[in-house]
């Protein structure tokens, strides 16, 4: 891969732009510090103590971490800062000043490790104010951008499966990796170290992807950089060659030809004998055997074929291959090495020490250089670039130094070097890290920890592809089985509505809904919750505008999903109210009939007291079934079955009950006219009675009128 290398202006570190002078005490120290609980660092994963069994875990307190990078954390790109390196040798000291904010991580001067598992700071930085602290040049991109800081556990006190374990997901989410050294500068060592990040890469499978669906990813500018303009950035662009499919370990990884790049030593020319002493200034001419757990590494390894192809095939014809593209899996590397003292070497001549590769030789797997080869091969192949920086004591003061340092203790040769180092960060961290082509953000980066964590516990190969998409169809579940809730809540409030309203007394001032004007407000109900988890589901997990978005979107574990859950809740919705349709239309008959009856009665005593017209009977009876109706309300549900089928019911009731009336309306008529016979012929009774006692008296009074007048004449 095409490799560029700007050499020191001075010495051995970085030195300020010209006119840009140190800001005040005052303003260095404007950031907070991380004294309270608002602004410190958490556990974000936790290793369990179990030997060789050991696994990680995801603490829960990650979700308050990842809420304070702003109230909406889908929405806010996110890179994260990571530190490795050995225990006890400044990690959390140097993260807490590119933090600006003392206290952040625990710091400690004694004999144990400060950091287990690994930690990540409450404290988001936008990534301009990031580049502008201690008098640093803002930056003119970037914005939205966020910054976190992330902690790591000491390596060299464990094996190198739980080193490189820990190392792995930080690595993959983590846009900027600081590699921590502290002490003499042998390549053994040094590569020994970062043996352990190439170890995490072979869990990592390599994942081919087109050009198009290849991310952007920023190239580091080397004309530019704020205040520090002579960074020494070794980016490595390559990859095209490197194929492998996903879930295999073993496959090409032999870099591109490096004849053609500027200022770079080959290996034949590079120092492979004499490594610099950064305490003494010194060659150390001892060449110490590679560290025995080398051996327990899993290289790629490829075939005599593919290497023959990859050296041979030109780099234009490559380039012609977009679907040869293999993004890099790892952000850019900082190889930092502290308490440097030394001016007869620079990062440069350092740098290719470290990386440039070794000529193979019969001897070359007994003295190491093989592996080493394979170490350097592993690192350039998984990182974005690789940098060297040089920095010098934080603190002139051997008494500073053994106390718990500040950022207000950094003597300005430290500072000096701190700011080149911050403005080529902040130059990266503008553009934001991609994870299977995806830029992260603060919600995915929790997200995908906790996939990554579970394939590495499960001891499989991390396929960001699939933990990606598995985080994704995750997040897609959860937003599915609350929009499912939802949905459900809904439904049986408005089941609970008509229920309720099917109880009133008064029907026909309360009548309950007819169905279609129910169905019409579930289907409603349920367009308005889709909708509104549409909006939610595009805004917070995914859209259609990437490749993971179409395949879950437009695939079965969406679309047919909600269509079965708003069909289940409409069958349901629809049983229910039936059932309450049909126990109020019981209701309704039974109030219906118990009117009926009274009015009935009513008509009955009416009759009692005198018979009434056949024809006001029929109105009136006929008013008894209009009101049944209004009771069960058939004009309001002219095509319910069921109203249909109760109003037949109540036409035969009163077809049977105006019988009834008119027979004993036609009885009353019958007894009322035997009443007035029985009273004719008892008043002609009387009245023949009375006539013949008049016709007798006046008889009586003739037969005196003409006799002797003697008492035996009446």
């Amino acid at each position: 891969a095409p490799v560029s290398v700007r050499q020191h202006k001075n010495k051995s570190h970085a030195r300020v732009e010209e006119g840009v002078s140190p800001a005040p005490k005052k303003q260095r120290r404007n950031m907070p510090d991380a004294k309270d609980d608002k602004q410190r660092s958490f556990k974000w994963v936790e290793v369990s103590s179990g030997g060789e069994n050991f696994r990680l875990s995801v603490t829960d307190v990650q979700k308050d971490v990842f809420k304070s990078i702003g109230r909406r954390p889908h929405k806010v790109n996110a890179n994260l800062i990571s530190i490795f390196g050995r225990a006890r040798e400044g990690k959390s000291f140097l993260l807490n000043c590119l933090a600006d904010s003392d206290g952040l991580f625990r710091i400690s001067n004694r004999p144990v490790p400060c950091t287990h598992g690994i930690d990540i700071a409450s404290h988001w930085m936008d990534v301009r104010d990031f580049s502008i602290v201690d008098g640093g040049a803002e930056l003119t991109n970037g914005e939205g951008v966020k910054v976190g800081f992330v902690d790591a556990e000491g390596q060299g006190d464990k094996t190198v499966e739980h080193d490189a374990n820990i190392c792995c997901p930080v690595l993959l989410l983590s846009k900027c990796v600081c590699f921590n050294h502290k002490g003499a500068i042998q390549k053994d060592d040094i590569l020994s170290k970062l043996g352990i990040m190439a170890r995490a890469a072979s869990s990592v499978a390599k994942e081919v992807t087109a050009a198009q669906d290849s991310p952007l990813i920023a190239e580091p500018d080397v004309d530019s950089g704020g205040s520090g303009n002579s960074s020494q950035g070794i980016a490595v662009s390559g990859g095209s060659n490197e194929l492998s499919a996903a879930k295999e370990l073993s496959s090409a990884t032999e870099p591109e030809n490096v004849t053609d790049a500027v200022e770079v030593v080959t290996a034949q020319d590079s120092p492979s004998t004499t490594e610099p002493n950064n305490n003494t200034g010194g060659a150390d001419e001892s060449m110490p055997e590679i560290m025995d757990y080398h051996e327990s590494f899993v290289y790629r390894e490829e075939s005599a074929e593919q290497t023959t192809e990859s050296v041979e095939q030109p780099a234009e014809h490559q380039a012609e291959s977009p679907e040869q593209l293999v993004p890099k899996q790892f952000g850019h590397l900082h190889i930092i090495l502290r308490d440097w003292n030394s001016e007869d070497f620079d990062t440069v001549a350092i740098h290719d020490m470290l990386f440039a590769m070794e000529p193979e030789t019969d001897a070359s797997a007994h003295d190491g250089s093989e592996t080493r080869n394979e170490i350097r091969k592993e690192i350039l192949a998984a990182f974005e670039s690789v940098q060297v920086w040089l920095f010098p004591p934080p603190n002139d003061s051997g008494k500073v130094l053994r106390t718990e340092m500040s950022k207000s203790d950094m003597c300005e040769e430290f500072r000096d070097v701190l700011r080149e180092f911050r403005a080529a960060l902040s130059t990266q961290l503008e553009v934001p890290k991609t994870f299977a082509g995806m830029p992260l953000t603060g919600k995915s980066i929790q997200l995908l920890m906790g996939r990554v964590v579970e394939s590495l516990n499960e001891g499989d190969v991390v396929i960001p592809s699939g933990a990606y998409k598995a985080m994704l169809s995750g997040e897609l579940n959860t937003a599915l089985r609350e929009m499912e809730a939802d949905i459900t809540g809904q439904v049986t409030a408005l089941v609970e509505s008509i229920e309720k309203t099917s109880q009133e007394e008064v029907f026909s001032e309360s009548y309950i809904m007819t169905e279609e004007e129910a169905i019409g407000q579930c289907e409603e109900l349920l367009v308005n919750v889709q909708r509104t988890y549409d909006d939610k589901i595009r805004d917070t997990i995914c859209d259609e505008s990437s490749e993971f978005g179409r395949q879950l979107l437009r695939g079965n574990d969406y679309g047919p999903v909600v269509e079965s859950t708003k069909k289940l809740r409409r069958d349901y919705f629809k049983a229910s109210y039936h059932d309450i349709f049909s126990r109020w239309c019981q209701r309704a008959n039974k109030e219906a009939m118990g009117k009926a009856n009274e009015r009935i009665s009513a008509i009955m005593r009416k009759i009692d007291a005198a018979s009434n017209p056949v024809d006001d009977i029929n109105a009136e009876v006929g008013t008894v079934l209009e009101a049944m109706r209004d009771i069960a309300g058939l004009k309001r549900y002219p095509e319910s079955d069921a109203i249909r089928s109760m109003d037949d019911g109540f036409t035969v009731f009163i077809t049977s009950q105006r019988q009834q009336v008119l027979a004993y309306n036609e009885a009353k008529v019958a007894a009322e006219e035997k009443a007035r016979e029985e009273e004719k012929a008892k008043a002609e009774t009387l009245e023949q009675e009375r006539v013949q006692k008049l016709q007798q008296e006046a008889q009586s009074q003739a037969v005196g009128g003409g006799g002797c007048g003697a008492k035996c004449c009446p």
